[in-house]
């Protein structure tokens, strides 16, 4: 029995040989381009499983320092495989563009661990004072072994964080919960002497644009408990 021959037009060859030089560059935020139109050539991004795969790729470019104009000029190339005309292309572009403007889309956690350096002068600019940001379902025992490790690995000398790791029990500045009427209350962790990272959980964590086009964390405090629900 005879197979059929696949006849292959001028385009599906050209789209093969581009898809061949990108398999050189499989790690590549290259690579990855072609999926966010679906493999052919649907609208850039659009489908919940393009768009996924349009921000990783997009997290990747970044990494690898390309600019948007890369980006768009890559795309031109993968769509003119797949025979769209140039108006079909400057409406892709669009998309891309619209989308580059905030490649990271989810900038908004409903709840979070917000870990912050506090003292009696704790740092000005937010960038320094904000040491990390968990989610929000960590659960809080996890929180202190993160903070207390973070503290070491950012205050202490090399000696002192040898010792830790030999005995975690001999640490001066275990990570500790507040203490409501005597009981720990899982809602806030201190750890240090001054500065001190502080870890609580915050509701409405969102980057905010500011007038002079930089970035900054808003949220909205979650009250510390005065007393215990159980007592």
């Amino acid at each position: 029995m005879l197979l059929p021959v696949r006849a292959f037009s001028r385009g599906n060859l050209a789209a093969n040989h581009y898809l061949r030089q990108r398999m050189i560059e499989r790690t590549g935020w290259r690579s990855r381009l072609p999926g966010c139109f679906a493999g052919m050539t649907a609208p850039f991004g659009v489908h919940p499983k393009d768009e996924q795969r349009a921000e990783r790729m997009f997290h990747l470019a970044m990494r690898e320092g390309a600019t948007t104009e890369q980006i768009v000029r890559e795309a031109t190339r993968w769509l003119k495989t797949q025979g769209v005309t140039d108006e079909g292309i400057a409406r892709q572009i669009q998309r891309i563009k619209k989308f580059s403007a905030n490649p990271m889309r989810k900038s908004k956690l409903e709840s979070a661990w917000l870990i912050t350096w506090e003292g009696t002068n704790p740092p000005k600019d937010q960038r320094k004072r904000v040491a990390s940001i968990l989610s929000g379902r960590t659960s809080s025992e996890r929180v202190r072994e993160y903070v207390e490790q973070l503290h070491v690995d950012l205050l202490y000398s090399l000696r002192e964080k040898l010792s830790y790791a030999r005995n975690r029990k001999a640490n001066p500045y275990p990570a500790e919960f507040v203490r409501i009427d005597g009981v720990q209350w899982g809602g806030r962790i201190t750890c240090g002497h001054n500065p001190h990272l502080a870890a609580r959980k915050v509701k409405n964590l969102r980057i905010v644009k500011t007038a002079q086009g930089g970035e900054i964390l808003q949220w909205e405090e979650v009250p510390i408990q005065k007393k215990h629900p159980w007592l």
